[in-house]
């Protein structure tokens, strides 16, 4: 992602779909910055296909802060995810800053 300067504020959410239902997310950056979602079934035994996290409450769950990090070297980003089988999927995305020409 070419950024024309560095010291950008980057801003991050993530979002996460089984049809059978999510179970787990997490979203780290540079490993020290986690913030985690897991979801129970409800009453009647049902999960949402579809979970996300847009923000923090700075202690690791979700919340109404922005999730944000100074982008001044290599920030590497993670999102994790679990099914209710087990199944999980990650991403990762290194984000480097440089200055163009």
């Amino acid at each position: 992602m070419p950024l024309k300067a560095t010291n950008h504020q980057i801003a991050l959410w993530a979002t996460a779909h089984n049809p059978g239902g999510v179970k787990y997310l997490r979203l780290s950056v540079n490993t020290t910055d986690t913030t985690s979602l897991t979801v129970a079934p409800d009453a009647n035994g049902q999960v949402p296909p579809t979970i996300g996290v847009v923000g923090s409450d700075g202690a690791g769950a979700p919340g109404d802060q922005k999730i944000t990090f100074l982008n001044t070297g290599a920030n590497v980003v993670v999102a994790t995810a679990t099914n209710f089988n087990g199944g999980s999927s990650h991403i990762t995305i290194t984000f480097v800053a440089h200055a163009l020409p």
